[in-house]
């Protein structure tokens, strides 16, 4: 996490232009095709590439095979095993440790933005990176975190179709501040029902709990995927977790 705050830290750092890249086939070549004209020292960064196509990768392979001039290419992945041996040799790789809960509150404080006490103790725990924090700061965490406890509480004890009908209050594509951000959603989803957990609750309610953290866990990540379907991906959370904790009764 940070892997846009480290690179252009190390762009300042070598006097080079820093450039975000696009992974698609198309401009990968665009990009490299550039760094071979280009007359200025730049550093080019590919975010995200574990599920760049084979297309891209070959183009990556390339240019690592005759680097242009005063040119820099960083590839960030959550698992090295996505990327070609070759390029790996090739390349220093460098291993980022998450951001902790104190660092997320020290980023905080020291970043102007401020929340209520309780409310902070909240952004602490579902944020993961300074632009989680920024985005929590725009809305309205305390309704966030209360819908998702009103989830917990209800998912496998209503009507599916009803259920269903949960995203609609939810900013799929993230152009709407009036509807509830799918991200911070789920992950106070995961902090309530790990509230619950941490009391003294019958072995059922654990294990309701578990399900939904299991359910909820596999969907976030699928749907932070890049390319990946958001709506299906979240309708498929909403029937998975509703059998799971139902037993299987609609």
């Amino acid at each position: 996490f940070g892997k846009k705050l480290i690179s252009d830290y190390i762009a300042r750092r070598i006097g080079a232009n820093f450039v975000p890249c696009g992974t698609k086939a198309e401009e990968v070549r665009d990009v490299i095709y550039n760094s071979y004209t280009s007359t200025e020292k730049t550093l080019y960064a590919f975010f995200d590439c574990d599920d760049i196509s084979a297309t891209s990768k070959n183009a990556l392979l390339k240019v690592t095979e005759e680097p242009p001039n005063d040119a820099y290419f960083i590839m960030t992945v959550q698992d090295t095993s996505n990327v070609l041996g070759t390029i790996i040799s090739r390349a220093s790789v460098f291993y980022m440790n998450p951001y902790t809960v104190d660092d997320i509150a020290e980023y905080t404080k020291h970043s102007g933005i401020s929340f209520d006490d309780d409310v902070s103790v909240v952004v602490n725990q579902i944020c993961i990176c300074p632009n989680d924090v920024r985005i929590a700061s725009s809305s309205d965490i305390k309704a966030v975190y209360a819908t998702a406890d009103k989830f917990i509480q209800y998912i496998g004890a209503v009507n599916l179709a009803n259920e269903l009908k949960i995203p609609q209050s939810l900013d799929i594509k993230m152009d709407n501040n009036e509807k509830i951000n799918t991200v911070m959603f789920m992950r106070c989803i995961l902090l309530c029902c790990a509230d619950m957990i941490s009391q003294e609750i019958s072995k059922d309610d654990v294990c309701v709990f578990s399900k939904i953290i299991s359910e909820t866990s596999k969907a976030l990540h699928e749907y932070q995927s890049k390319g990946s379907n958001k709506q299906a991906v979240l309708d498929n959370w909403i029937v998975k977790t509703h059998m799971a904790v139902s037993g299987g009764a609609f």
